[in-house]
């Protein structure tokens, strides 16, 4: 049986300083499944939501290779970081479905409107084709 594969998408700007991924990074030790962190906000995604530069690909690709996708942020603007929002855009935009994956959230924006903002991640998940299993944050 082969190894179930977890995908940790990091959006905060913060990039290693971002409390967000320190808390998923410690999460993911307690995981029995092999998983991978992807810095998003690194890859630089343009603002064109039909490009589908090589950065966006690869992001794309292990997402498609995944399991489960745990979107890891920051509240940005009642939503998430813009690089993230990038890779959202092309997502949609660019017909992706993820069915039969799943997707949960770890945020770490404390009464940053917490609820709102973790609503508006499991909508869009759904709309991706995930499963969301579920959501934490500092709160």
């Amino acid at each position: 049986m082969a190894m179930k594969k977890v995908l940790f998408l990091c959006g905060s700007p913060r990039r290693k300083r971002s409390a967000s991924l320190c808390t998923a990074k410690y999460m993911a030790s307690f995981l029995d499944y092999d998983y991978e962190f992807v810095d998003v906000a690194k890859a630089r995604l343009s603002t064109d939501p039909r490009e589908a530069e090589p950065a966006f690909l690869k992001i794309a690709e292990k997402m498609q290779t995944a399991d489960a996708v745990v979107w890891t942020f920051g509240a940005w603007l009642l939503f998430v970081s813009v690089q993230m929002q990038y890779l959202l855009d092309k997502l949609f935009v660019q017909g992706y479905d993820f069915s039969g994956k799943v997707a949960a959230a770890v945020m770490t924006s404390v009464r940053v409107q917490d609820d709102f903002i973790l609503n508006r991640v499991r909508f869009v998940s759904e709309q991706l084709g995930f499963g969301y299993v579920g959501d934490v944050s500092a709160e």
